[in-house]
């Protein structure tokens, strides 16, 4: 029975839940667990009710608190309706103050539920596969009072994965300006051991339309600056504000932060941005074309990075090392290719230079360079050189490609 469930948790502790949820759909005890949802609106006209229908659909939610922080648009008049037609719906109006932890505490200390699950109004629920009361029991009867979900970018499919979010009411609160994260009430600091629920939520927050009509990444960058000043040694923040000036194109500036970032060992919570502080610095040598310094950085990505990711940064590397090869293999055939009649006069294989041709074609196909390969093929008027009849040998997909594209080049 347990291999039925053992889906629905990931990562650590997740055995040991698991193991007691499979015990727990023979008892009805776990429907007696209340859960709340808390949800930020901010002209959202387009997503709320679209969050507000799946949270319904997918766990008979006890109640849901709508707090909207200024919307000119008709997100509110829309969610009056809802509410007036369903009991569990309670919105709450507040100034925006530029802290989405402010925000995020108010609407988590409307909920009187056993449980609170935080979501943002641009996403929705995409997997209503099971019971989330009896989960959050287990877990409970495990010990845990917090776990984390699954969100997924619809833009590009990008699975952000361990995002805190579902928690014991009372026991947590938000912190930070932007990209606010949970606390414990009593200790002041994150939980250390978090569990992963298999709650997926897609999210298009970050489409281009979204950033462009919130102007999200100069929000981002203000709030990010601010908290660096309120929070100086905190690696987060040096992380986050590398990231979102990068993203800007402030490729210069994110790297002197991703350098601190990975040699200050004075940085609080340091250890916990080395990796992805090591992948953002080598997209940054990446996108800004310089590949001396990514070559430089390989034994640290193969140390720190995502196996996936390494292997294809250090065989992007391997890929220019081959082109460059094969650049200079095309000059020095086009060196050689111009030396007098004299000289070729003696050649053993084509007295008219054309083994130098052909060899110049094929390296002008396998360096990618097709608009001079067809330029050069169209400027031979006496046909190519055969290798075959000059008694050698070649791979059959060189002069088989060579074939089709001189064919078409003519």
């Amino acid at each position: 029975m347990l291999n039925e469930v053992n889906n629905v948790f990931h990562g650590p502790g997740s055995k040991e839940i698991n193991e007691i949820l499979d015990h727990v759909k023979l008892q009805n005890t776990s429907e007696n667990i209340s859960v709340g949802y808390a949800i930020l609106t901010h002209d959202n006209e387009s997503s709320v009710i679209r969050l507000i229908n799946s949270i319904i659909e997918f766990g008979l939610p006890s109640e849901i608190i709508v707090v909207d922080t200024g919307s000119k648009d008709s997100t509110l008049e829309l969610l009056n309706t809802l509410q007036n037609s369903n009991r569990i719906i309670q919105t709450y109006q507040i100034k925006w103050n530029n802290d989405f932890s402010s925000a995020r505490n108010f609407a988590i200390g409307k909920i009187k539920s056993d449980w609170t699950i935080v979501m943002d109004s641009d996403e929705w629920i995409v997997n209503q596969d099971f019971n989330i009361k009896k989960a959050l029991y287990a877990s409970d009867i495990a010990g845990y009072s917090i776990l984390s979900g699954t969100i997924i970018e619809e833009s590009d499919n990008y699975k952000m994965l361990g995002i805190p979010r579902i928690f014991k009411t009372g026991k947590f609160r938000y912190t930070g300006l932007i990209h606010e994260y949970l606390i414990n009430i009593e200790t002041n600091y994150p939980e250390e051991t978090i569990p992963e629920l298999n709650l997926i939520t897609y999210h298009d927050g970050y489409s281009n339309f979204s950033v462009k009509k919130f102007d999200k990444l100069n929000r981002n960058i203000t709030l990010i600056q601010k908290m660096r000043k309120m929070d100086p040694y905190n690696a987060r923040w040096v992380y986050f504000l590398s990231r979102e000036i990068l993203a800007d194109g402030q490729y210069n500036n994110s790297e002197k932060l991703l350098l601190r970032l990975l040699t200050d060992t004075g940085l609080n919570f340091q250890k916990d941005y080395i990796s992805k502080g090591w992948f953002l610095l080598a997209k940054n040598y990446y996108l800004t074309g310089n590949f001396k310094k990514l070559h430089d950085i390989l034994p640290k990505l193969k140390s720190y990075i995502n196996l996936t990711d390494y292997t294809y940064f250090e065989t992007v590397l391997k890929m220019l090392d081959i082109q460059n090869e094969i650049n200079i293999v095309i000059k020095t055939l086009r060196e050689v290719r111009r030396l007098t009649t004299s000289d070729l006069s003696t050649s053993e294989l084509n007295t008219d230079g054309e083994h130098l041709d052909f060899l110049i074609e094929i390296s002008l196909l396998k360096g990618g360079h097709i608009t001079l390969f067809e330029k050069y093929a169209s400027l031979l008027e006496n046909g190519y050189f055969d290798p075959i009849s000059a008694g050698l040998v070649i791979g059959e997909n060189y002069q088989n490609m060579l074939n089709r594209s001189y064919t078409k080049a003519h």
